[in-house]
């Protein structure tokens, strides 16, 4: 399991479909309902029911937006932080040095 299909899960449950999904994600939706049933097989557990108006989640697809969820926001955070660190390294401080006539130093 890797945030890719987390992120695809917590889409496809957003949007209520697999082909909603998928366009919001700018894939196919076969690629969304493979990405779909892998987590289901690595899990071993049905996530949602498919069904002709789009997708419900079970039991054991809302345990897993619950850390989905999460997780997606900690990546969210920790690429935050790491942005702010580079903008600190990059930025630029401009000193206005003022000597008066007669101080030295």
């Amino acid at each position: 399991m890797d945030l890719k299909q987390l992120r695809y899960f917590k889409e496809v449950i957003a949007a209520g479909s697999m082909s909603g999904a998928a366009r919001q994600c700018g894939i196919s939706q076969p690629a969304i309902s493979q990405c779909i049933k892998d987590l289901e097989t690595q899990l071993d557990e049905q996530l949602v029911t498919r069904g002709r108006r789009g997708v419900v989640t079970t039991d054991a697809g809302r345990l897993l937006l619950q850390h989905a969820e999460r997780l997606l926001a900690e990546e969210d955070n920790l690429l935050q932080q790491f942005a702010a660190r580079g903008e600190l390294r990059t930025g630029s401080i401009s000193f206005d040095l003022s000597i008066s006539p007669g101080s030295h130093g």
